[in-house]
């Protein structure tokens, strides 16, 4: 079986990059207005929203110009580079499972992962917090949002691969 590529989603990454040079402007604007206009509120708004939005606006632009792919399928594992972590390569092995979450309306694919330790070692500071680590488990989960093709595409991707490669798939 050959390799499969699952590409950004491009329009969602140039609406975030648009909304976030809007905010950074916004908050800018605020930022520089008189005290007396705005209020102390105001300005700590301003303050604070520029650079949390010119942040956005960097990552977003970074996002649109890389031609990495979202995902990479293949017979050795799955390569992330979409995910809040991107955690790049991890093999079969280290999978332990997928499957389709839904929290609050919105769907995510959760990747299991059955020794988080190195996994978690290779992760910067900040994307730590993203990591669900229960009972034993670590995961990371996609965003339906990020992907223009249905995650129940990619989960079926992922278990041909896996079955493909000796290892069980999720039921």
């Amino acid at each position: 079986m050959s390799a499969i590529a699952i590409p950004r989603n491009r329009r969602r990454i140039v609406l975030t990059l648009a909304l976030s040079v809007l905010l950074t402007g916004f908050g800018a604007w605020v930022a520089a207005q008189p005290p007396s206009e705005v209020g102390f509120k105001g300005l700590v708004v301003g303050w604070l929203a520029t650079p949390f939005f010119a942040f956005a606006a960097v990552f977003s632009f970074r996002r649109l110009i890389s031609k990495q792919p979202a995902l990479v399928i293949d017979g050795a594992g799955l390569t992330d580079n979409i995910s809040g972590l991107c955690a790049g390569f991890l093999p079969w092995a280290e999978i332990s499972g997928a499957a389709i979450i839904t929290a609050q309306d919105h769907k995510f694919l959760e990747i299991a992962l059955r020794n988080p330790d190195p996994y978690v070692a290779r992760v910067s500071g900040l994307n730590r917090l993203f990591i669900d680590k229960a009972g034993g488990t670590s995961s990371l989960r996609i965003a339906q949002m990020s992907l223009p093709v249905p995650i129940e595409e990619v989960l079926e991707h992922i278990n041909r691969f896996r079955l493909a490669g000796e290892v069980t798939p999720n039921a």
